[in-house]
């Protein structure tokens, strides 16, 4: 792995004159090796290179020229650190955010790294953790501290059918008895310009992931989490705007604990992302010859916000969703948690399960409080056995009696979690966040229970296991309705470690099921979407959205999240009409909404009356011909409601265009009419265009019409109120719903 300068030709990595080049299919991502050279002459003993980020962007039509090495002159302030770094380090003379922090053993943080060389990698970096499937080809480079002895590998892949790019880095200490580092950002992408509006998706429980927007000319900005999950205030997927050149950049991270994206603008020189590992609290130990691996970042750039949304989603269902999975349509669900809660009683499940049936629902689940020890939310977590007061017969005979009735059977379990008022607390204490000399700080009545401690691992994959079987299990909802607060393990591991640990243990357990139960369906959820990131995608290929079903909020909740991940992954079900800011929706309207994903039911059935049943066994027809363009299609959303709170639309179009569907909604009563407009889709082409009929809705017979008619003139629907709504709701939410054909 010696400096080469022949030129070597790859299928999308090469390299020339001292540049490596990596290639996606609209993009190019290029480094250059450059000579360092000192201050003084004396201290030279033999040539020194760094490598830097020449260029990231839509494809390069010609090689680059190398720019002259930075010199040091006496006097100057100027270091070869600030010519755009991939790997930055404190002790470089670097005036910015730096990626990598290291104390050592001789109670020094400097770690100067140089470039040692590179190679190629056929397929992609072998890990056990989350990570995108399939790569193509990975460039592996190399720098060191030869003082130190500290080595950085850094491994960038690319993906054939993709233009994004993933990269990760692996820190090893091959000299130091040991050392400590406090900072290891897997990705540092240099931007040239000086100038970038950055949009992040934050929020709350039940408004999670709402769109915000900042113009940043100077100084630094923090997108993070520290609470033990990559939380409902800040996902870690961020868009970035080069003001001056016109790119969209967006990053996120394969990660489900605590996370940090750093966006600097220096108005002098450039501005630069970190993304990575938050390092709120974080020291990890390494000893001689032990290596830590990063989680792996991810990188895209294009020409605007719906190629960004068209490249993210395509990369994670093809590269992050589990192959059992990949482009599988996900079945309808009904979940009993808004018809029950915890007064589980298997005689009115089964009840529900026979409408359920009637309707059309693939898949019955029974949400919290089946299991022992479990009446309220005051007891039972962690006590994974089957509750025979509530089922009589056993679970696996109530399992038996809903697949007679064909349909899948799923449970509810929040694994990461204990109560104190459990049989497992009582007989293992130590396995839950204790600190010595401290109460427990137990939120919803429980605390978090200590995956770091493999003999947790153990005990709920022995538990969890046996479930599977004795009921047959389809399906999983895996919650995590708590943040941590007591970050402690009895088993001495260290503080700084804590957090990191943790969540390796949650992917420990995650891959232990997957592993053993391949075509088990696990939808993730954390008090809704408190962990809504590309880690725990990884196992789980659809996450519970939100708790909040309330159309209006939920417009708000799919808009934000299918910016950055697609509708396969996206938990959305009608429930009952209820208000919030006093927007109220119909049952039709409910369901043009909340179709667009991992779709389903969840309230009590048997309290419909025969038109509200007909109504849902119509939409669930209408889903099921038409589910996977609505799970699988290009989305693009056309009426942004973050940019008009008035209006949203949204548009699923087939691969190969030849059908659509498009979705209208007026989220206030009484708004102007407007014309709605497709996207995406055969401009040349002729379509047939149907209205989904609703029981609170004339249909309207509309013209066949080409695409480009569809997309730049649009679709004049008239007004969408609803009289026969409005007396019943005073801020009525309306909509319709589009699919066309083409001829």
């Amino acid at each position: 792995m010696s400096l080469c300068f022949t030129h070597i030709y790859i299928t999308m990595i090469n390299f020339d004159k001292n540049f490596i080049y990596l290639h996606t299919k609209n993009t190019s991502l290029v480094f250059e090796i450059k000579k360092y050279l000192y201050e003084d002459e004396k201290y030279i003993k033999e040539d020194r290179y760094f490598i830097t980020q020449r260029y990231y962007g839509p494809s390069l039509k010609e090689e680059l020229s190398p720019k002259e090495p930075l010199l040091r002159p006496n006097g100057s302030s100027n270091d070869y650190c600030n010519d755009y770094l991939i790997s930055s380090s404190f002790g470089n003379g670097n005036n910015s955010e730096v990626s990598l922090l290291v104390f050592n053993e001789n109670n020094s943080a400097v770690t100067r790294l140089f470039y040692k060389g590179f190679d190629i990698i056929k397929g992609g970096k072998d890990v056990k953790v989350p990570h995108a499937r399939n790569a193509s080809e990975t460039l592996h480079i190399v720098e060191k501290d030869d003082v130190s002895g500290i080595e950085v590998h850094l491994y960038y892949s690319l993906f054939e059918d993709s233009d994004v790019i993933v990269c990760k880095k692996e820190i090893v200490n091959t000299k130091q008895n040991v050392c400590f580092f406090r900072k290891a950002s897997s990705l540092e992408c240099p931007i040239n310009c000086k100038n970038v509006l950055i949009t992040t998706f934050d929020g709350a429980w039940t408004k999670e992931r709402t769109r915000h927007t900042l113009n940043l000319s100077s100084g630094v900005f923090v997108n993070q989490s520290f609470l033990g999950s990559s939380s409902h205030k800040h996902n870690p997927y961020i868009e970035v705007v080069d003001n001056e050149n016109k790119l969209h950049y967006a990053f996120n991270l394969v990660y489900s604990g605590n996370h940090k994206e750093t966006v600097e603008v220096n108005p002098t020189e450039h501005s630069s992302v970190l993304v990575g590992i938050n390092d709120f609290g974080f020291e990890y130990a390494l000893n001689k010859g032990e290596s830590f691996m990063t989680p792996e970042a991810v990188m895209v750039v294009a020409k605007s916000t719906d190629e960004i949304t068209f490249k993210m989603h395509n990369f994670i269902n093809n590269h992050i969703i589990n192959p059992s999975y990949r482009y599988k349509d996900r079945p309808i669900l009904f979940n009993s948690w808004e018809g029950s809660t915890f007064k589980i009683e298997e005689k009115s499940l089964l009840e529900m399960a026979d409408v359920a049936k009637q309707v059309g629902i693939e898949l019955f689940v029974v949400d919290d409080g089946w299991f022992s020890n479990r009446p309220n939310d005051q007891s039972g977590l962690g006590d994974w056995t089957a509750d025979n007061n509530k089922f009589p017969s056993g679970i696996k005979k109530f399992a038996e009696k809903i697949r007679e009735k064909g349909l899948k059977f799923g449970l509810w379990f929040e694994p990461e979690s204990i109560s104190i008022n459990s049989d497992l607390f009582r007989k293992h204490p130590e396995f839950a966040q204790l600190v010595p000399g401290y109460n427990p700080f137990a939120r919803r009545h429980q605390i978090v229970i200590d995956m770091a401690n493999k003999k947790v691992i153990d005990y709920l994959f022995e538990m969890i296991s046996k479930v599977i079987e004795e009921a047959e299990l389809d399906y999983i909802k895996w919650d995590y309705n708590r943040l941590i607060t007591d970050a402690y393990s009895n088993t001495g591991i260290r503080c700084g470690e804590y957090m990191h640990r943790f969540i390796m243990g949650t992917y420990e357990l995650l891959d232990r099921l997957t592993t053993k139960y391949p075509n088990l369906l696990i939808e993730s959820c954390s008090s809704g979407g408190g962990r809504y990131d590309l880690g725990i995608l990884y196992y789980t290929p659809q996450i519970w959205g939100s708790d909040n079903s309330n159309s209006f909020y939920r417009s708000f909740i799919a808009c934000g999240t299918l910016s950055a991940y697609p509708q396969s992954t996206f938990g959305a079900h009608v429930s009952r009409d209820y208000s919030v800011t006093g927007h109220r929706s119909s049952l039709e309207d409910r369901f043009n909404i909340n179709c667009l994903g991992a779709f389903g039911y969840e309230m009590d059935l048997r309290q419909d009356g025969k038109e509200d049943l007909e109504i849902i066994k119509k939409q669930i027809d209408f889903y099921k011909k038409h589910r996977h363009l609505i799970q699988f299609g290009h989305y693009y959303y056309v009426d942004n409601c973050f940019d008009d709170d008035r209006y949203y639309s949204f548009v699923v179009v087939s691969e190969n265009k030849k059908e659509a569907i498009l979705s209208v909604v007026e989220l206030s009563p009484g708004v102007p009419n407007k014309t709605w407009k497709f996207k995406g889709l055969n401009p040349t082409a002729i379509y047939e265009i149907e209205m989904r009929p609703q029981a609170n809705a004339d249909i309207k017979l509309l013209p066949k019409l080409s695409g480009s008619e569809l997309m730049d003139t649009g679709l004049d629907l008239g007004s969408l109120y609803d009289e026969k709504d409005n007396n019943v709701f005073q801020k009525g939410i309306y909509s319709r719903m589009i699919f066309v054909k083409e001829v």
